[in-house]
């Protein structure tokens, strides 16, 4: 894949839509690319995060435990989707387990590649996490509006 293809794929991301040429090789040099098999566990649930995964091929899988031991699929991420953003900036633990649901490519960015990543460009760095934190706010406003419309 050339970087033209991949900067397309990382604008598709709402959290790296507003980067420049400039700013996506930035980025794209403090990421590192990772082939999983199927089956292959990216993040278990209830384990500390440290990176978030960008999928450029192939497709994975989103599961929570359920308290009856079962687990359940409660999302699919695609190409050109990210899954596990917020532990690039807050290492509690992750809420799902995300599993590669065949062979899948995926570039991961960690929170020491953020760091190294806010030396040499901090306007990027600001960019993705203004837009990490405006993601999980509207997340936030969805679910108290579901609370909303449950209660009432």
């Amino acid at each position: 894949m050339g970087p033209d293809e991949l900067r397309n794929i990382i604008r598709r991301v709402r959290v790296f839509s507003t980067l420049g040429d400039d700013e996506c090789d930035a980025l794209m040099l403090n990421m590192r690319t990772r082939a999983l098999e199927s089956g292959h566990v990216l993040f278990r649930e209830g384990t500390p995060g440290d990176t978030l995964a960008l999928v450029v091929e192939g497709m994975l899988v989103v599961r929570v435990a359920r308290p009856d031991g079962t687990d359940a699929e409660v999302g699919q991420v695609h190409r050109g989707q990210v899954v596990g953003e917020m532990a690039c900036i807050d290492a509690a633990p992750r809420s799902a387990s995300v599993i590669a649901a065949g062979k899948t490519v995926i570039y991961e960015l960690s929170r020491d590649g953020l760091r190294k990543l806010a030396r040499s460009a901090p306007s990027v760095v600001a960019e993705i996490v203004g837009a990490i934190i405006r993601d999980v706010t509207a997340r936030l406003r969805d679910v108290v509006e579901t609370l909303v419309d449950r209660l009432e």
